[in-house]
């Protein structure tokens, strides 16, 4: 055989090789995408091999409240609440009082707050809920009240402390429909005294505190 006729066969068993190799590599990837698409369980077959007793102490254990459910209890109780709320950036605070009640719920995973009180000279009830998940390592808040139609919900997390809790969130604006960033800070002063401030942003976008409560206890 001529060496130029060589050369080519070489060349051609060469990439030949390549390309079964590229071939093979594509049909290991295919395969586990292909996997873990019939497979969404994914990590969890680490668990198959559990009974259901050794199953349900695990998530006894990884669902048990610890220190950051305790920091919330701080809260729980009877308050006078003293409110001053603002619509706008630059104008005056309305003043007004009200009530708090705070309950501890399911030995202490999450606390919930129902408030009474008036807003713009009407009445004024809401109902929210505090928890901590152990699993995302985050506090999450759900509020609801007599003035709104949508649930407004923030993750946060608190200092090390535990006596100032900071929440963050996006909440549709019910005045625009456009998507508004709010911040939420509690602030535990003293076992009778805590502090609410509410942030959102204004027409020109910047942040300004719209809510501050102080709670005094009962």
């Amino acid at each position: 055989m001529k060496k130029s006729n060589q050369r080519l066969l070489g060349s051609a068993l060469r990439h030949l090789v390549v390309a079964v190799a590229l071939v093979g590599i594509t049909a290991v990837v295919t395969s586990q995408v292909v996997s873990e698409e019939k497979d969404p369980m994914g990590k969890l077959k680490e668990f198959a091999g559990m009974d259901m007793e050794a199953m349900a102490k695990m998530w006894k254990e990884k669902n048990a409240p610890g220190e950051h459910h305790r920091h919330l209890q701080a809260m729980v109780g009877y308050w006078n609440a003293e409110c001053k709320a603002t619509w706008m950036p630059g104008q005056p605070a309305q003043i007004s009082k009200g009530t708090m009640k705070v309950t501890s719920l399911y030995n202490g995973r999450f606390i919930k707050e129902e408030y009474k009180g008036t807003m713009n000279g009407e009445p004024f009830e809401g109902v929210g809920y505090i928890g901590y998940n152990n699993a995302s390592k985050t506090y999450t808040s759900a509020w609801l009240d007599s003035m709104a139609t949508g649930i407004m919900t923030e993750q946060g997390n608190c200092d090390q402390s535990g006596k100032e809790f900071t929440f963050g969130g996006e909440q549709v604006c019910p005045m625009d429909g456009t998507d508004k960033k709010t911040k939420s800070i509690i602030r535990i002063i003293n076992k009778d005294k805590y502090e609410f401030e509410m942030h959102g942003q204004g027409p020109d976008g910047k942040m300004f505190k719209s809510l501050h409560i102080v709670y005094t206890r009962k």
